[in-house]
């Protein structure tokens, strides 16, 4: 998987949360010309590895060899020195001392980047099933996922990338299960405000 594409955003490696409204804007609207193009990259890697095309036809179950496959293909390596330090003085107190392991784990950029293009799919999946009340949009408040782009529709502000990426640092430590896409979209279908 080293060989994924990955992404190249106009505002270069700032952080979002760094960026201009008007840069916000440049970037929502470059991501989401992304989407068919990174569609295409996604599925044609997995057909490469032997998904059927049939398989991924953008339907709720199709969620499940999505993630069967998704899940083979994330690497990730240990934070080290200063890093695993900054991301542990990072850590609020009340997070779990079960948990503060995972967190010193680190996705490799391709396996973000294959992460955001099943973020991409999810986002079609829940768009075809309502295509009415589901569409992108740009969060601008400081509050939530400030300057991220994501799918207005729902009570809440859903970002389907990060769906698809908590749903694989889970894995990656050893909390999976091959359902856990469609119960992410069937938990946000009960927060539509149709």
């Amino acid at each position: 998987m080293r060989d994924y594409p990955l992404y190249h955003p106009p505002t270069g490696d700032r952080l979002l949360t760094e960026l201009t409204k008007a840069e916000a804007k440049e970037h929502f609207e470059w991501f989401v010309q992304q989407g068919p193009e990174r569609l295409r990259l996604l599925l044609s890697e997995a057909e490469r590895d032997g998904v059927a095309p049939r398989e991924l036809d953008y339907s709720r179950e199709s969620l499940r060899p999505l993630w069967r496959w998704l899940r083979t293909k994330m690497e990730a390596a240990p934070l080290k020195g200063k890093f695993a330090e900054e991301r542990m003085a990072s850590l609020p107190a009340w997070f779990p001392e079960k948990e503060k392991e995972g967190a010193l784990i680190e996705l490799t950029f391709p396996s973000m980047a294959m992460i955001l293009d099943a973020g991409f799919y999810v986002a079609e999946v829940f768009r075809r099933r309502h295509p009415e009340a589901v569409r992108w949009s740009l969060w601008l408040k400081k509050n939530g996922p400030f300057n991220q782009p994501y799918l207005a529709g729902f009570r809440l502000p859903l970002v389907p990338s990060w769906l698809v990426g908590g749903s694989a640092r889970q894995a990656i430590s050893g909390e999976d299960h091959p359902d856990v896409l469609i119960e992410l979209l069937d938990r946000w279908e009960t927060y539509l405000t149709l």
